[in-house]
């Protein structure tokens, strides 16, 4: 089962990557639109709170550097800084991978039958 999940996790970044590519052309933003439209529809969010563990930078005391040079030497002090963890509690939309997997598919197919590439590239 973990083989299935991780190739379709796979494929779908794969798909999303090769459309992100192409978001450039005009055809290709109203077929996205489009999509979110109805997979936004389909797929709403579902919001949850979640708590991760995030790192931040904190002093930890000071540090003496030297630096020779012709006239001497030069000391000057510097804060020793260190990553230290902490909690925090962040809002996460749990079907955003799932919609937005469907979204790059969705536009993918309807610029393929529209345009003849998943791309949306305008022959001519």
């Amino acid at each position: 089962m973990e083989g299935r999940v991780r190739f379709g996790t796979f494929a779908a970044l794969a798909v999303v990557l090769g459309a992100l590519g192409a978001c450039g052309t005009p055809e290709y933003r109203a077929e996205k639109a489009a999509c979110e439209a109805e997979w936004t529809r389909r797929i709403p969010p579902k919001i949850v709170e979640k708590v991760v563990t995030r790192t931040r930078l904190v002093p930890m005391g000071e540090e003496l550097v030297c630096d020779r040079t012709a006239a001497g030497t030069r000391c000057v002090r510097r804060p020793v800084m260190v990553e230290e963890p902490y909690e925090a509690v962040e809002a996460i939309d749990v079907n955003e991978p799932r919609r937005d997997a469907e979204i790059a598919r969705c536009t993918a197919e309807r610029c393929a039958r529209r345009y003849g590439d998943p791309a949306c590239r305008v022959k001519g």
